[in-house]
């Protein structure tokens, strides 16, 4: 198997994901390493980044060119006057990987899901976990996610098809609701009970306790759509049947 420059900053734990695909001793060499100075020992770099980055937001889900812009397939847009610090990791990634000639790919992922996960999904997990997370009547806010699995296989689907450097999003292609996310969740908790707050004082009382941020997290929706690498013959998994039907052991993920 073909070796790859890896670069997720701030996910550190999706390495036990990736070393499960790329087993070998220096089938993954770290983007870090590259942009210090050392020599690349593969010819495609990969990066994760997040959904949200600024560009990932635009209702054309496109980013800019090759040439110095971020590509995502879509039609070419202007970079932000004043760009994020997602943007700006993006376009640091880019800038090395065209000064060291690499192709190079960026998997903008929803929130992600896995053994030491971060991020969004751990904040619900949490408050389930506290007995905090209630579900609403009638929510049916819809929530991207994709799991540490599907991230591993992706970076492998990339590097060993014939595609031009580009930019992706990743989600399961699923976007369950919050409420099938939480009971999924739950469902690896020993099948924790999550109640309703059914009645109007309950839910009067549930908004006063989430105040209007994580409120919103929860009841509004956050999807993301990853059809261009869906059309690329990459097959995601749904993160809730993966949680609902995984065989969890000493040896997995």
């Amino acid at each position: 198997m073909s070796k790859v420059i890896f670069h997720a900053p701030g996910a550190e734990y999706l390495m036990p994901y990736l070393h499960r695909i790329f087993p070998a001793k220096g089938d993954i060499q770290l983007f870090e390493d590259v942009a210090a100075g050392a020599t690349p020992q593969a010819h495609t770099a990969v990066m994760i980044s997040s959904a949200s980055a600024p560009a990932a937001e635009s209702a054309a889900k496109a980013a800019e060119d090759v040439s110095g812009k971020l590509t995502q397939g879509g039609t070419p847009k202007a970079a932000s006057a004043t760009p994020g610090k997602l943007t700006k990791a993006e376009q640091a990634f880019v800038d090395e990987c065209t000064r060291a000639g690499l192709r190079y790919f960026i998997l903008r992922a929803a929130p992600i899901v896995c053994t030491g996960m971060q991020g969004e999904v751990r904040r619900l997990a949490e408050d389930i976990y506290r007995g905090r997370f209630f579900h609403l009547p009638g929510n049916e806010a819809r929530m991207s996610v994709v799991h540490a699995t599907d991230i591993a296989a992706a970076t492998r689907h990339l590097l060993e098809s014939d595609l031009p450097s580009a930019v992706y999003n990743i989600t399961d292609g699923d976007d369950p609701t919050v409420r099938e996310l939480a009971e999924a969740l739950a469902y690896r908790m020993n099948d924790k009970r999550i109640s309703t707050a059914s009645t109007k004082p309950q839910q009067w009382l549930l908004r006063m306790l989430y105040g209007s941020e994580r409120l919103a997290r929860y009841t509004v929706d956050t999807v993301y759509s990853s059809a261009p690498l869906m059309a690329t013959g990459f097959v995601p998994t749904p993160v809730c049947t993966y949680l609902r039907t995984h065989v969890y052991d000493h040896d997995s993920l």
